[in-house]
């Protein structure tokens, strides 16, 4: 019984912690209100790792938080000490066996790196092979389980987060609790970085390490060790200079890669950040000199390139089914083409409607806002602007976007902010132009869509002949006056809804009139003591908790309407 108030004890106290940090910084109103994005970051870095990962999942998330409020949310640092090395080999012992340090014939005591779910080790296997290996903290898978079960309840309370007339607070949340207890599992980080490594390493100039499967566990990742230096770094230098055509070829492998991850795998990188990104030196490049001596990757323009470029860190990855990949080359096709109707129609099909919509003020609004994008050259389009814009378009108008459609956005202008800082020249979306255009041509039965257009004529020549006798028709229709004229109207649902609103004030007015009537009536009797008298009270009675009851209601619905528009 002790050791099983003991946790209950534990769960309270962090209860009453989240509580009062909530209170203490207002974090409520400030994500209801998407303002004060700083204090909620102190917030959630004071309540530590579960909110650290929520804060950085809302960050990638522009369908759920405004731009500045992510930015906001995106400077969340892990504060978190290192775990003595005792502690490591506990970890490694428990989870491998106890034999494991023998497979290592060095192991690095202090760490290279720590986060907030775990550090990692240098370490060399027997067979010679350098390998990083990263480890759990321990009690940290506890802590998160504990923090997300609190979280839960609290979900199921309060609306707390922005926008509640287009965002399922509970839906979100179990977003964000299935991606953070797939990323406290170890061996699916592992699983996916094998998947990576199959798909890219040796594509072109990419290497992904490997992954050892054997010296994995739900809480231990042993993969390749990778050296080189960081695209961050590389970034820092290649400001002070011009922009040179190694640069150049860079930027376009890493955008084509991405592209061939998005329309060929359905399998992609979704924290392409510099820190995840290594640049490897490699020989010389004689391509100059007509040579090809030496065995070289190539990179996408077909040239001999003098270095390699390597992915990291797979904790987070995005995955794309063969439709949304279909309608997401459709969307990129219809933006290449600036057609604002074949614009909405891709988005609805990669977005869910989860509130009242008008569909001819949506294309309307967004022909406006695709207007001045027509004498843009590609080059010229800010891709991560133009996304960000056209998610806050769909939010005004109730649409949610596909979570994996939300991950791949904010993975998207991560990479467009990397390789314009590479070549500022570039565009993402002329690089991405071949790709849907291989995804269209691989994908589409040209014979049925040959057959569909040939049948569909066949159909107009059997068709015009009857325009005209129909025509005939509608005008003799017209001149008898038995012509019928079908108008449909937007928000027509909210309407009839509101009609039905006033007409149930209206019956229940018209009810608890007659019963207070009657029970007047009643109440009336000379004997105040006869079952009539009693009768008429209790009408009384229940006529004063039907009206209470209906003002309760009435005030409830005021006070949700003025916090959505507020």
């Amino acid at each position: 019984m002790a050791a099983e108030t003991k946790p209950k004890q534990k769960t309270a106290q962090r209860v009453r912690e989240i509580i009062s940090v909530f209170r203490q910084y207002d974090v409520l109103k400030s994500l209801s209100n998407q303002i004060n994005g700083a204090q909620v970051r102190r917030a959630f870095e004071t309540l530590g790792p579960t909110f650290i990962k929520i804060g950085q999942m809302l960050s990638t998330r522009p369908d759920i938080v405004s731009q500045p409020f992510a930015d906001e949310l995106a400077k969340l640092q892990d504060n978190v000490t290192e775990d003595p090395f005792e502690v490591v080999q506990k970890t490694l012992t428990q989870d491998l066996g106890p034999d494991i340090m023998t497979h290592f014939t060095d192991f690095e005591v202090q760490p290279i790196a720590s986060a907030s779910m775990g550090q990692v080790h240098l370490a060399r296997l027997k067979s010679g092979i350098r390998v990083a290996v990263k480890i759990q903290h321990p009690g940290i898978k506890t802590t998160i389980l504990t923090d997300l079960k609190i979280l839960g309840r609290l979900v199921r309370m309060i609306n707390w987060l922005p926008s509640s007339g287009v965002i399922d607070p509970k839906e979100i949340f179990q977003q964000f609790k299935k991606a953070l207890e797939m990323e406290l599992d170890s061996e699916l980080e592992a699983k996916n970085t094998q998947k990576f490594y199959e798909l890219n390493n040796g594509e072109g100039v990419f290497r992904v390490p490997r992954v050892f499967l054997d010296y994995c566990s739900a809480r231990v990742i042993t993969t390749e060790y990778m050296s080189g230096q960081s695209l961050n770094k590389f970034l820092q230098q290649a400001d002070e200079g011009p922009v040179t055509k190694q640069r150049q070829n860079i930027a376009n492998d890493i955008v084509a890669n991405f592209m061939k991850q998005v329309f060929e795998d359905g399998f992609f990188h979704a924290d392409p950040h510099p820190g995840n990104i290594l640049i490897q030196p490699t020989e010389t490049d004689f391509s100059d000199f007509g040579t090809d001596s030496l065995q070289q990757p190539l990179n996408r323009a077909g040239q001999h390139a003098n270095y390699q470029i390597v992915y990291l860190d797979f904790g987070m990855m995005g995955t794309l089914d063969s439709t949304l990949i279909h309608n997401l080359a459709d969307v990129v096709v219809a933006v290449n083409s600036r057609d604002p109707y074949k614009i909405g129609s891709g988005l609805l099909n990669i977005s869910k409607v989860v509130g009242p919509m008008d569909k001819a003020k949506f294309y309307e609004e967004l022909g406006t806002f695709i207007e001045p994008y027509y004498n843009t050259g590609l080059g010229s389009i800010d891709l991560e602007d133009m996304a960000l814009k056209i998610v806050d378009l769909c939010r005004r108008n109730h649409l949610q976007m596909n979570p994996d459609v939300s991950l791949l956005m904010k993975a998207f202008g991560t990479l467009e902010g990397v390789v314009q800082q590479l070549d500022p020249d570039i565009s993402m979306l002329e690089v991405a132009r071949p790709f849907t255009r291989a995804y269209v041509l691989k994908n589409v039965n040209f014979r049925n869509e040959l057959e569909d257009r040939l049948l569909d004529a066949y159909q107009l020549t059997k068709d015009i002949p009857q325009v005209t006798s129909r025509l005939k028709a509608a005008l003799d229709a017209l001149e008898r006056g038995r012509l019928k004229v079908g108008v449909d109207f937007g928000h027509r649902d909210q309407v009839l809804d509101r009609i039905e609103s006033m007409v149930n004030r209206i019956v229940i007015g018209l009810i608890l009139a007659a019963l207070i009537v009657g029970s007047s009536l009643l109440v009336q009797e000379k004997d105040s003591h006869t079952w009539i008298s009693q009768l008429g009270i209790a009408g009384y009675i229940l006529a004063a908790i039907f009206i209470v009851t209906f003002l309760a209601s009435s005030l409830w619905h005021r006070l949700s309407r003025w916090r959505r528009k507020k």
